[in-house]
């Protein structure tokens, strides 16, 4: 069994749940295709709005149901993580947007 069949069977061990792809050694750093990818994310207004819907609900769900500090940290965990990838795409694409502004191309995005 490989390294990454073993990983993935520890995954489903203890999430009880598949993963959506395989997987992967992560990449150190997001090429220029993912960062391109996560500011057409945040371009669009409804992914935005909801992203903080998302935030917000995992925050009130953390407050109201976390049982004990595990289930709490696990809730935590997952508000960081939502609010990483808005804060990462919001930056990808003021990146993106000051690029095509210095070269005077308009939104690019």
């Amino acid at each position: 069994m490989t390294e990454t069949k073993d990983l993935n069977a520890l995954l489903q061990a203890v999430c009880n749940i598949e993963p959506l792809t395989e997987y992967e050694e992560p990449i150190p750093e997001p090429d220029q295709e993912m960062k391109f990818g996560l500011a057409q994310v945040y371009a669009n207004k409804g992914y935005r709005k909801y992203m903080e819907n998302v935030i917000n609900k995992s925050i009130k769900n953390a407050a109201l149901f976390a049982d004990d500090a595990l289930q709490g940290a696990a809730m935590k965990g997952r508000v960081i993580t939502l609010k990483e990838l808005l804060i990462k795409s919001k930056r990808a694409f003021e990146d993106f947007e000051a690029k095509a502004k210095k070269l005077k191309l308009g939104k690019v995005v």
